[in-house]
């Protein structure tokens, strides 16, 4: 009986989204001792968007990397876009096969001419729920309903132990958000020399909804920070930072950057950084970087009608100014500053006016 194969590999994700091109992660996996890498299509891999050209010239740095550097990709991975879009558990039988033809073949074949093998994410489904569409419905809802009792959780504390590298150790209790629905939320006002300062306006529904869910993310993310959401998602996520201006600035530029990049992959296929170097090399015309540049600052990074979620208060307006420069038309922010009063007063100022609303409770997180 023959023993399996069994290797140790670190996930390409680690780097990949700062060092993106395969020369580079596999040189930060093989400086830190490592032989083996996972290449997910989370990253720069993927079948459906990259077209067989890329995939080919992405298997080549692939295998010249290997051989400069000693370490390989052993396996190639499907990522979580395949679980989110059930992929070859599809009850459609047309989408499992463009799925099948698009996505698990050209991976399978990219993974043999590595070498390596191929892992898929799925949804765990029985086979009966693929044959008939009402017990495709019915597990559906059945999983559902476990995630469902997850909610229940919410409401109950839990102590968080974290290891340090010099051996101590922080042990601490997680906060409790008091804040469920937009009825939690308190308009902003505030007291300055005898008189009430208040927001002008409340916010809209699409607002409120930005508002809580940005609100519920900012939850689980590491003091200080500042984030914007625009539409249900997070545009800009600024972490970890000592001043509230500086980390507004910072959740602004990655909103630039990430739209940027969206933009690039649109137009030509690849992204930002990428283009950026054929054009420093002399490859491309410098002028589509700026008219990229041109389309994003135009669009103020996607911006513009976003909300503003902060895990602590302003203790200056400066912090709310560089938001409402870029458009943000909405904040939420726990309140309690001396100057709140001056904050409140810098959305009214705007134009168009934006709204403010407490919450009473700081999101801290260490």
């Amino acid at each position: 009986m023959g023993v399996p194969r069994v290797s140790l590999a670190i996930d390409n994700r680690f780097a990949a989204k700062r060092w993106p091109s395969p020369s580079e992660w596999m040189y930060v996996a093989g400086s830190l001792g490592l032989r083996y890498v996972e290449a997910n299509t989370d990253t720069e891999l993927d079948p459906l968007h990259m077209g067989s050209e890329y995939l080919r010239r992405w298997s080549d740095e692939v295998r010249n990397a290997s051989e400069s550097g000693g370490c390989r990709v052993c396996a190639l991975r499907s990522g979580e876009g395949v679980g989110s879009t059930l992929g070859l558990l599809h009850p459609d039988e047309g989408v499992r096969r463009r799925f099948c033809d698009h996505w698990v073949k050209p991976l399978v074949d990219l993974a043999a001419d590595l070498h390596a093998v191929t892992t898929f994410r799925c949804h765990g489904l029985p086979d009966r729920a693929l044959q008939q569409p009402e017990e495709h419905h019915r597990q559906q809802h059945s999983l559902i309903s476990i995630l469902e009792e997850l909610s229940e959780y919410a409401g109950a504390r839990f102590v968080d132990f974290k290891g340090l590298m010099d051996g101590g150790l922080i042990v601490q209790q997680s906060p409790l958000n008091r804040i469920r629905s937009k009825e939690d939320f308190t308009p902003a006002s505030a007291e300055h020399k005898g008189e009430t300062v208040s927001i002008g306006r409340s916010p809209t529904e699409a607002e409120y909804a930005d508002l809580l869910f940005g609100w519920q993310v900012e939850q689980g993310i590491t003091s200080n920070s500042v984030i914007y959401v625009k539409d249900g998602v997070t545009v800009g996520i600024g972490t970890g930072e000592q001043d509230r201006v500086g980390v507004a600035e910072i959740a602004i530029f990655k909103a630039y950057t990430k739209y940027a990049d969206a933009l690039c992959f649109r137009m030509h296929g690849m992204p930002y950084k990428d283009l950026l170097l054929q054009v420093d090399r002399g490859e491309r015309d410098r002028g589509l970087i700026e008219e990229i540049d041109g389309e994003t600052r135009k669009a103020k990074g996607g911006l513009v009608g976003a909300a503003m979620v902060s895990d602590a208060f302003f203790p200056f307006r400066d912090g709310v100014d560089v938001a409402l420069r870029e458009g943000v038309r909405a904040i939420v922010q726990p309140g309690g500053s001396l100057r709140d009063w001056e904050v409140i007063q810098a959305c009214n100022e705007a134009e168009p006016p934006a709204t403010m609303v407490f919450t009473g409770q700081r999101a801290f997180k260490h």
